[in-house]
């Protein structure tokens, strides 16, 4: 993807739910950090869509103190890459055509300035939200092509098996379905890519023979907390369900495998 990415002309990073804990903690860091690194186009945006009424100044400045804050940026780093970066109300939680089709006059307009660019939908929401934004990107013509727009959802995709088999006829519907990635970015932490080799090399792991453990104990710590602006997202949010299922058991499950490889 990197590759592709450094051979177009232009790329466009769409974050839905911009302003919000996953965007500011790890999609706009991440994005900081490859233009750092000169790894994307010279010519990039990065367009925040969500519910607050701000200008794109008011959006690079709550962006530049959440990230100073965590530590991710300095201010005289900061102006060259704000340049790039934009903001877009839309009001996801209702029918806002509209606010699609402009947004989409948006992007042509970038291509029209820069030529061929890849734009990245990036749904940084509530599973709920899945469906109806895939829906009106859809409507609002911005998935014709599937060279240029693909559309990324983090797990859970959903908190029920109904509302699986909605966003299942959803992703249907498209012209071409493979354009929806359903990522799973804890699973590819290098704690977690490098556990199996920990295990299986490192002295230490000779103390920790199968037969003499009687008890495996697993926590799940939460530094951040979950201050106001999170609460709703969490009420909404089968945060323990996806996180034991898809994380946190399959982690115990490798730990235990390679640790029984290492002690054959």
């Amino acid at each position: 993807m990197q590759n592709l990415i450094s051979a177009l002309l232009g790329v466009v990073y769409i974050l839905f739910g911009g302003s919000g804990d996953l965007s500011s903690r790890y999609l706009i860091p991440s994005i900081y950090t490859l233009w750092k690194a000169g790894k994307l186009p010279r010519n990039f945006r990065v367009i925040g869509v969500g519910l607050i009424l701000w200008s794109n100044e008011d959006y690079r400045e709550k962006i530049l103190q959440q990230m100073i804050d965590r530590g991710f940026v300095k201010p005289d780093d900061w102006d060259e890459f704000a340049k790039h970066l934009e903001w877009h109300y839309l009001n996801i939680d209702e029918n806002d055509l509209p606010g699609y089709l402009e947004l989409k006059r948006r992007l042509v307009e970038f291509d029209l300035k820069y030529g061929f660019s890849k734009w990245i939908f990036y749904c940084a929401l509530p599973c709920d939200c899945f469906a109806p934004v895939i829906d009106f990107l859809f409507l609002a013509g911005m998935l014709d092509d599937p060279k240029k727009s693909t559309i990324a959802i983090e797990k859970p995709i959903s908190k029920s098996i109904e509302g699986s088999r909605k966003l299942k006829e959803t992703i249907a519907k498209l012209r071409h379905p493979g354009q929806v990635l359903c990522v799973e970015h804890f699973a590819l932490k290098q704690m977690a890519k490098s556990m199996p080799e920990f295990i299986e090399t490192h002295p230490v792991m000779d103390n920790f023979k199968p037969e003499d453990i009687t008890a495996i104990e697993v926590v799940a710590g939460e530094s951040v907390g979950v201050p106001e602006d999170r609460v709703k997202f969490f009420n909404n949010y089968a945060a323990m369900l996806d996180m034991h299922s898809h994380l946190l058991i399959p982690m115990l499950a490798g730990f235990c495998a390679s640790l029984e490889n290492r002690h054959r």
